[in-house]
C-alpha cells in the first residue's frame, strides 16, 4: 500500500483558500453561493483532489502553473514563499515499492508553463534506492488543462502504479465544458486503462449537465483503489433541485460502476464522502448527504461495494451546504456491534448559505444567516449520539487531560462597525457525550473600508500528531477583508488541548524521522540547499544537512515518508528550483544523503544522478 503524508500545509491553505472563498457581506444576508462559474468548478474540482488523497503539494504546483486563481494570502513568509517556489517547480512523492527492492520508487514531478499554451508535466518515476529514472511520461502543453499525478493500487493484484488525474475545460458559444481524465500506468510507465468524463454548463441559464468531481481514492471493493467521482445535474437557478449520481471509476480496469442510486435534493446539491468499513466488510464505505425535507433527503451509509443501504438517518434538518466527514471512533457503540468510525454531519446554516458542491469540504466562511449544527452520528446505526451549534466537524480524535476520544466543532464569525472588521474562528471539543472538552479562538482584525465590503474565511486543517500521543495537531488560517483593508492570522496548535505550537519558521514535515511525533522541516538556499528538521513537540533541531550540487537553486519545499521496508522513520523527500538550475533528492532519517539529482528545469531532460561513494546506513525509528 503506498505510504501517504500530510505535507506542505502552506499550499494547501492556499489552495483552500483560493478554491473555498465565498464572500460574506458585512451587511446584507448573503445569498445561496452555489456557483455556476468555469472557475468556481474548476478550483472545486482540484480541492476535492486533494481530499481524494493527491498530495497538496501537487495540485497547488499544477495549479499555479496553469494560471489558476493565485492563492489567498498568508502571514507567513516561509509558507508564502513555499508557494511561490512551487509555481513551475519541481516535486518528489513516494510512490510504492514499484520493483520488489524494498525501497519505494519516488516520482520527480516538473512543472513549465510555456504562455497561453498551457503548462506541461514531466513525470519521471525515479528508483527509490539509487534515484535512476525508470521511466517517464510527458503530458502538455494544453490550453486550461492542469495534471496531477498521484500514487494508486492498480489491477487485480492492487499493485503500485500511478494515475495522471487531468481536468480540463473548453467553451463553445454558450455551452462549457469541464473534464476528467484519469490516465492509469502501471509500474513501467505503460498505459495501464484510462478514462474520461465530461459535463456542461450553460452559461446563460445555468444548466449543468453530468459534471464530474472526484470525490475520494480508496479500497472498495478487492485490492485495487477505485476512485469515486459525483456527477451533478440540475436544470439551472438557486432554487432548482440537484441530482447526484454516484459512481465508482474501478482501479482493476477503469469501468465505471454506480455506487447505489442517484440522489436528488429540492434546496441544494447532495454531497458524498468516502468513509472507513462501517459494513464490517473491511472495504470502505460512502455517505451521501441529501438536503431539504421530504421522501429521499436525509444521511445515507451504502456499502462502497455496491451501493447497498448501510443506515439512514432521516431527522436532521438539513440545509444547503450540508456534508459530511468520518471523525474516527468516538462513541462506543452497543455491546457486540463492530469498532467503527463516527460520522460527523454538519447541517448548514439555515440561511441556504453554503457551497452547495458534491465535494467533502465544508463551507469555511463566516455565515451571517446563523450557524447550523454539526451532530455525531453512531457509525454503526446512524443514530444521533449528540448535536451542537456550529459549522463543520474537526476530526481531533484524543483531546483533554487524560486523553479521552472526541469531536471538534469549528464555528466562524463575522463582526463590523465604523472602525474594525473581525473574523473569528473558534474551535470546540467535545466528548463522546457531548460535554465540552476545550475551547479555542483565533482572531484577525482590519480596519472597516466604508467603500467596501467585507468576507471573513477560516480554515482550520489537520497537519500532523507532533506530540506523538494520538491528537490530530492542526493548523489555523483566518482571513478578513473590508475593501481594500486585509488582515489574516495562522497559527499551529495542539489538539489535546488548543495550545499554540512554537513552530518558528518551519513547516510540517508531514512525517516523523524518530518514531516520536511528526517533525517540523525549513528548507534554505544559501550557495546550495539546506535542510533542517526539528522537533514538532518543542522545534528542536534533530539534524541540518547542506546537500551538495544544489548551488543556483531557489527555495525548496521538503516532505517526510519512510522509503524502506525495514524502517518505519522518514526519510526526508526534497526538491527545490531556481532560474536554471533545479534539485531533487533523498536524505536518511538522520540527515544523510541518499541520493541527489541536479537538472536544468527549462527542460525535459533527466538530470545527473550524485550518489555518496558509500551507501548511507538506514536508521529505524527510536533506534
Amino acid at each position: 500500500m503506498p505510504r501517504r503524508s500530510v505535507i506542505a500545509v502552506g499550499t494547501l491553505v492556499a489552495l483552500a483558500a483560493s478554491a473555498l472563498t465565498v464572500g460574506a457581506q458585512a451587511d446584507s444576508p448573503r445569498a445561496l453561493s452555489r456557483s455556476h462559474s468555469l472557475s468556481s468548478l474548476q478550483a472545486a474540482q482540484a480541492r476535492a483532489l486533494v481530499a481524494a488523497g493527491m498530495a497538496p503539494n501537487v495540485v497547488a504546483a499544477a495549479w499555479t502553473a496553469a494560471g489558476r486563481a493565485a492563492p489567498a494570502p498568508v502571514a507567513s513568509a516561509s509558507s508564502g514563499e513555499a508557494i511561490s517556489a512551487f509555481g513551475t517547480g519541481s516535486l518528489l512523492l513516494p510512490a510504492g515499492d514499484m520493483n520488489g527492492d524494498g525501497v519505494d520508487e519516488v516520482l520527480d514531478t516538473r512543472y513549465h508553463a510555456e504562455g497561453s499554451s498551457g503548462e506541461r508535466l514531466v513525470l519521471f518515476c525515479r528508483d527509490g534506492a539509487t534515484g535512476e529514472v525508470r521511466w517517464r511520461k510527458v503530458l502538455g502543453p494544453e490550453p486550461d488543462h492542469v495534471y496531477l499525478p498521484g500514487p494508486q493500487l492498480l489491477g487485480p493484484k492492487g499493485l503500485p502504479g500511478v494515475v495522471i488525474a487531468d481536468l480540463g475545460s473548453t467553451t463553445a458559444g454558450q455551452s462549457m465544458t469541464v473534464s476528467l481524465r484519469l490516465l492509469a500506468l502501471d509500474d513501467t510507465g505503460a498505459k495501464f486503462w484510462s478514462h474520461r468524463q465530461s459535463g456542461t454548463i450553460n452559461s446563460t441559464t445555468g444548466a449543468e449537465k453530468a459534471l464530474p468531481f472526484p470525490i475520494g481514492l480508496d479500497t472498495f471493493q478487492g485490492k485495487a483503489e477505485d476512485w469515486l467521482v459525483a456527477r451533478l445535474d440540475s436544470p439551472g437557478g438557486d432554487s432548482a433541485p440537484v441530482t447526484l449520481t454516484p459512481e465508482r471509476v474501478r482501479g482493476t480496469d477503469g469501468t465505471v460502476v454506480h455506487v447505489g442510486a442517484a440522489v436528488t435534493s429540492p434546496t441544494g446539491a447532495p454531497s458524498i464522502v468516502n468513509v472507513p468499513d462501517l459494513s464490517g466488510d473491511n472495504l470502505a464505505d460512502v455517505v451521501v448527504v441529501v438536503p431539504g425535507s421530504g421522501d429521499g433527503t436525509g444521511v445515507f451509509a451504502r456499502r462502497g461495494s455496491d451501493g447497498s443501504q448501510i443506515w439512514s438517518n432521516t431527522a436532521l434538518a438539513l440545509n444547503p451546504g450540508a456534508s459530511a466527514q468520518p471523525v474516527g471512533d468516538v462513541h462506543a457503540s452497543a455491546a457486540g456491534s463492530p469498532a467503527v468510525d463516527d460520522v460527523a454531519v454538519s447541517t448548514g446554516s439555515p440561511s441556504g448559505a453554503g457551497l452547495g458542491l458534491p465535494v467533502p469540504i465544508p463551507d469555511p466562511t463566516a455565515s451571517s444567516g446563523g450557524h447550523g449544527q454539526v451532530a455525531l452520528l453512531d457509525g454503526v446505526g446512524g443514530t444521533q449520539v449528540w448535536a451542537n451549534d456550529g459549522d463543520y466537524a474537526y476530526p481531533v480524535l484524543q483531546a483533554g487531560k487524560p486523553l479521552k476520544p472526541s469531536v471538534g466543532v469549528v464555528t466562524t464569525d463575522f463582526t463590523s462597525d465604523d472602525t474594525t472588521t473581525t473574523a473569528t474562528a473558534t474551535l470546540v471539543t467535545y466528548d463522546d457525550a457531548g460535554k465540552q472538552i476545550w475551547s479555542q479562538s483565533w482572531k484577525a482584525t482590519t480596519k472597516t473600508d466604508s467603500s467596501g465590503d467585507g468576507s471573513a474565511l477560516a480554515i482550520i486543517l489537520w497537519v500532523g500528531d507532533f506530540d506523538g500521543d494520538h491528537s490530530r495537531d492542526g493548523f489555523v488560517l483566518v482571513d478578513v477583508t473590508s475593501g481594500n483593508n486585509i488582515a489574516s492570522f495562522q497559527t499551529f496548535f495542539r489538539g489535546a488541548d488548543g495550545s499554540r505550537l512554537k513552530t518558528g519558521t518551519a513547516d510540517p514535515l508531514g512525517g516523523s524521522t524518530t518514531g516520536h511525533g511528526d517533525d517540523l522541516v525549513v528548507v534554505t538556499a544559501h550557495h546550495g540547499l539546506v535542510v533542517s528538521v526539528h522537533k514538532g513537540v518543542d522545534n528542536s533541531e534533530l539534524f541540518r544537512t547542506r546537500i551538495p550540487h544544489t548551488r543556483g537553486v531557489g527555495l525548496g519545499t521538503a516532505l517526510g515518508a519512510p522509503l524502506h521496508d525495514t524502517s518505519s522513520c522518514a526519510d526526508v523527500l526534497v526538491a527545490a528550483d531556481g532560474a536554471r538550475h533545479g534539485a531533487v533528492g533523498v536524505l536518511t532519517a538522520k540527515g544523510r544523503l541518499e541520493w541527489v539529482v541536479r537538472f536544468d528545469p527549462r527542460t525535459k531532460a533527466a538530470g545527473t544522478v550524485f550518489r555518496p561513494t558509500s551507501a548511507p546506513h538506514i536508521p529505524t525509528c527510536g533506534g
